[in-house]
């Protein structure tokens, strides 16, 4: 059985190395459980394991693309065809992450690997990136003047 980076090494920046090879060892366990040792489970349980890993996949393959000079060889739909459209919903994303409560806790939620990436496109999230904007973008901190007198005073 592989496991871990044996299955996906990914660039240390997105944080998912440990967390992908700790859901890839539930995913064996599961199988182990519920197939027990014998014909057929090294099979289902790798499938399983890859399952386990692919949000993490793709969020990180989608993103390393990006990269200027970037050469890529892959037939991943999910990965090839996100195009300029791609990029531009995800850079969507990320700005209303930034003013709209529902979308920013769905792509840390997203990004920490607790919920599947199919959660980006729950009613709630598509509403939210359809409503106008009610809170303008920051353009620094949102301090308050008590913490900003704390930081002067340290600073």
């Amino acid at each position: 059985m592989a496991l871990g980076d044996a299955v996906a090494a990914f660039n240390p920046v997105y944080g998912h190395g440990m967390s992908t090879a700790a859901r890839g060892a539930l995913a064996l366990d599961a199988n182990l459980r519920r197939l027990g040792p014998g014909p057929g489970l090294a099979p289902a349980a790798q499938r399983a394991v890859v399952a386990a890993v692919d949000d993490a996949w793709v969020l990180a393959t989608q993103q390393d693309i990006c990269y200027p000079e970037c050469r890529y060889d892959v037939v991943d739909p999910r990965i090839v065809n996100r195009g300029a459209s791609g990029r531009n919903l995800m850079d969507l994303v990320g700005l209303a992450a930034l003013r709209e409560p529902v979308v920013s806790a769905a792509t840390i939620r997203v990004n920490t690997l607790s919920a599947p990436l199919t959660s980006l496109e729950g009613a709630d999230v598509v509403a939210a990136l359809r409503r106008p904007a009610d809170r303008p973008l920051l353009t620094g901190p949102p301090l308050t003047d008590e913490e900003r007198a704390i930081l002067a005073a340290h600073g």
